[in-house]
């Protein structure tokens, strides 16, 4: 087995290869992650936008008044 610096011995060497792929890998993951969060982000805003509208009012419809209540 080889000794590398300080008598530690090395289990293998690192090649260019898989440090390659390791930074893919990384790029791949995080830009999912951030495609997720966007996605995530908007229907949580959809959501909120469609919970604040009032229910009765269709957007650029004809304001309704309500009945005329007997006394």
């Amino acid at each position: 087995m080889d000794h590398g610096p300080c008598g530690v011995p090395m289990l293998g060497t690192v090649t260019m290869e898989f440090v390659s792929t390791a930074i893919v890998v990384v790029v791949a993951a995080t830009l999912m992650l951030l495609g997720i969060g966007i996605v995530v982000n908007q229907l949580l805003r959809l959501r909120k936008y469609l919970n604040d509208s009032p229910p009765d009012a269709a957007p650029g419809g004809e304001v309704r008044e309500p009945p005329d209540q007997p006394h």
